[in-house]
């Protein structure tokens, strides 16, 4: 008995500081990547709590394993873009200047009546006190009201700028480099994140 409370023990605190490095509180939170890894942790976990005869290795060795390929995906995830896309997914608007954009819901298969239901668990029964509605990585909705307020577009990320951004908001290069100019930036690479909220421009720059 007390061989199976010290393996109880012992697997509980893996996974528990295994999901706390990860860095998130709820599963909610998770990207998909995340909680892929968090529900097969508590499956390999638990292999070695069904016989005193499985080595304890067999539970956490696995856990280790995993361990790295979290930390290996967030490191792809925080250095690289295109990895970023295809690991996480990117925001995706479905209510453009108060338009819901219905190819967008059919591609996330987001049905009108998930759609009401969200906007009321936000506090707006009516669609048209919102002016923008945007699909979270995380699978929650971010609900923006028709007060006149922006959304505020990033143009450039980790140094790299966003085409698809520029295309789908309608903002020129010209622009944006007149701006960067202006602010005595002379390169993207500077820039950690660059975003424009009301027609301003607004950045952050790397090693700060």
């Amino acid at each position: 008995m007390l061989i199976v409370l010290l393996r109880t023990v012992i697997l509980y605190l893996a996974v528990f500081f295994m999901i706390r490095i990860m860095g998130k509180r709820q599963v909610g939170e998770m990207q998909p990547n995340e909680l892929v890894i968090a529900i097969m942790a508590a499956e390999i976990a638990s292999t070695p709590l069904e016989s005193v005869d499985i080595p304890l290795f067999y539970g956490l060795i696995p856990l280790f394993v995993m361990f790295f390929i979290e930390a290996l995906m967030t490191f792809l995830i925080l250095k690289n873009h295109v990895s970023r896309r295809i690991l996480t997914g990117k925001p995706s608007l479905i209510m453009k200047d108060g338009v819901l954009q219905e190819g967008e819901m059919k591609r996330l298969r987001i049905t009108i009546s998930d759609l009401f239901e969200q906007a009321r668990s936000h506090g707006y029964p009516k669609l048209h006190e919102l002016k923008y509605i945007v699909f979270e990585t995380n699978g929650d909705m971010s609900m923006i009201p028709n007060e006149d307020i922006s959304y505020p577009v990033t143009l450039i990320a980790d140094g790299k700028r966003l085409y698809k951004n520029f295309k789908d908001w309608n903002i020129s290069e010209s622009w944006l480099n007149e701006e960067l100019h202006r602010n005595g930036i002379s390169s993207d690479k500077e820039l950690f994140l660059a975003y424009v909220d009301e027609q301003k421009l607004y950045f952050h720059r790397k090693g700060h």
